[in-house]
């Protein structure tokens, strides 16, 4: 501070001789422009210095370095601007989207375009806080707050936009002298039946069971008959009727839950995914039943 004002009273000095000079030589008092202007530029580049205001400084340095003004003025601006030069700030700005990077983006502060893409180089600015605003060629936005320093040199200031919510996006028309790349198709799924579990194979025991019963009832059931026609047949009573016709009846029950159980359980088998691998391994079973016998079967292909 003491330096500055005693270089302002040197100017200050030799503003006042120039014109005693002029005074005792009987002329009208010097107004040199050019000395002037260094006086004005010296005083202001000291001021901007102090607020902070850096680029505006270097550039009245360079004013007051210029070959018309007085020599300790060139001095002094010579050796302000190589220290102004070192703490003059410069950042860099970057852009990406996940992993891949982002040239056609605009960086702005207020109404003050900074870059107009991405590969622009490093840009000066004052030292302060800044909210930098990134803005795609899409249109999407996005601000990034960040407090510059005076000394920071090619300082990284990087922003990061969210992925796109489109998974699979349309290809672009291409430009350049490159192909768009093709869309991905996208996966067919298709729903799988539920493990029908154990519930299968009950009913298809339980089949088995009721029409195994339902023929031996009935074959029960035809000896008694026999029976009945060789003793009392055709004057024969309720009471020795009954039984017989008791076992015919919980036959054709049986018969009846054995042909319900056994499709029932065919439908759960087959309409599971792997019901087609098993139904290639497995052998097929023909059950046949009739009142009087069952027949089952089976076949297989070699």
């Amino acid at each position: 501070m003491s330096r500055t004002r005693n270089s302002m009273s040197a100017v200050l000095a030799l503003l006042a001789s120039l014109a005693g000079h002029a005074l005792a030589q009987g002329e009208s008092v010097p107004t040199n422009p050019a000395v002037q202007e260094c006086a004005q530029a010296y005083e202001q580049s000291q001021e901007q210095r102090r607020a902070g205001e850096l680029f505006s400084a270097r550039l009245e340095f360079e004013r007051c370095r210029k070959a018309d003004c007085p020599e300790f003025i060139r001095r002094d601006c010579s050796r302000w601007s190589k220290e102004l030069e070192a703490e003059q700030p410069t950042v860099v700005f970057s852009a990406q989207r996940g992993a891949h990077p982002l040239t056609d983006v605009r960086v702005s502060v207020g109404d003050r375009v900074l870059a107009e893409h991405m590969n622009a180089g490093a840009v000066e600015l004052d030292p302060g806080e800044y909210d930098f605003r990134f803005e795609t060629a899409e249109g999407e936005s996005s601000a990034l707050h960040a407090q510059i320093r005076a000394g920071d040199k090619d300082r990284l200031l990087q922003m990061e936009f969210a992925p796109l919510a489109r998974a699979y996006a349309e290809p672009k028309p291409a430009t350049g002298g490159t192909k768009p790349r093709r869309a991905l198709p996208a996966r067919q799924t298709t729903a799988s039946a539920p493990d029908p579990g154990a519930l299968p194979w009950v009913l298809l025991a339980v089949g088995v069971a009721s029409l195994g019963t339902g023929a031996g009832l009935s074959v029960w059931g035809h000896n008694g008959e026999l029976q009945l026609r060789d003793s009392c047949s055709p004057h024969c009573t309720d009471a020795e009727l009954e039984p017989v016709r008791t076992k015919y009846l919980l036959s054709d029950v049986s018969f009846g839950v054995g042909l319900v159980s056994l499709p029932l359980a065919a439908y759960l088998l087959l309409r599971h995914p792997d019901s087609e691998h098993r139904a290639e391994g497995a052998m097929p079973v023909t059950v046949v039943a009739s009142p009087s016998s069952v027949q089952a079967s089976y076949g297989a292909r070699f």
